[in-house]
């Protein structure tokens, strides 16, 4: 024991003869006039690109993102340039149109953001919508962390039934309907408080549910998202058991205070 012991000494108190810094930047490895700068990452290095060049050694020529590029979107960089995330009413490659919006449809990455919900004790949702489809999609998502990690609850549509999840810590509560049909409007409400949970769709019968374990409060951090996710940020909860975003039109949605009727504010001509 003791021999192992004055080994590891001697590890640490090795001497260092000739020995320096490994400059990683001598060579210049970043392409395209970018500047190099030594980090602590596998290469050892990271690369400070021009405008106009993009990837881990600059050597994708495509714009890149800068302040303005999308108006009051916000901007990702992609490789070969940039994609504008254009806010409700704006569209357009640089978010630079206006558009007023009904019913708004969803499909591909598109999603609505709300201010995240105060849920601890208590959650509600009430949404009108029209499914193009009944493949798998996200309807409404909200999480503790963007991770996926930690509490999280959920509206999805899954095997062409609508599913209300929720998690508070000990176990995710999976209270389903029966199958619903494309193409037609479905009045949904989903409620939960402690941990219990109910699902009603078109004034049906309510169908309740409980999650196991012993936790009741539901903390809730992201921005509440409605249709889909954002992908750049936001990884969802393995236990959603659904990735992908919902395609198909929203009519109205309730979470209060927030509160969306685009359908109403058509009919009084808004």
């Amino acid at each position: 024991m003791n021999d192992s012991k004055d080994q590891f000494t001697d590890v640490l108190w090795c001497l260092q003869v000739g020995i320096s810094s490994c400059e990683t930047c001598v060579s210049n490895p970043c392409n395209n006039n970018g500047v190099c700068q030594e980090a602590y990452n596998e290469r050892g290095h990271k690369c400070f690109c021009p405008a106009g060049f993009l990837g881990e050694l600059c050597e994708n020529a495509g714009e890149s993102c800068y302040d303005g590029a999308c108006g009051t979107g916000r901007c990702i960089n992609k490789p070969g340039g940039f994609e504008c995330y254009c806010p409700f009413g704006k569209i357009g490659d640089r978010c630079n149109q206006d558009i007023s919006i009904y019913e708004p449809a969803f499909g591909d990455e598109a999603y609505i953001a709300f201010p995240t919900p105060w849920a601890r004790r208590r959650f509600a949702v009430d949404m009108n919508f029209k499914p193009e489809s009944v493949d798998d999609g996200v309807l409404m998502y909200c999480a503790q962390m963007e991770s996926g990690s930690g509490d999280f609850t959920s509206l999805a549509i899954r095997n062409k039934r609508l599913e209300f999840r929720f998690n508070s810590g000990s176990g995710t509560a999976n209270i389903q309907s029966e199958p619903i049909a494309e193409g037609e409007w479905i009045k949904v409400r989903v409620n939960r408080t402690d941990k219990l949970g109910s699902l009603m769709v078109n004034d049906g019968p309510m169908v309740n549910g409980e999650s196991p374990g012993k936790n009741l409060g539901l903390n809730l951090l992201t921005h509440l998202f409605i249709g889909g996710i954002d992908n750049s940020r936001i990884q969802v909860a393995s236990d959603v058991g659904v990735k992908s975003g919902f395609k198909g039109c929203v009519s109205e949605v309730r979470n209060e205070p927030n509160v969306c009727v685009w359908r109403e504010e058509r009919e009084r001509g808004v």
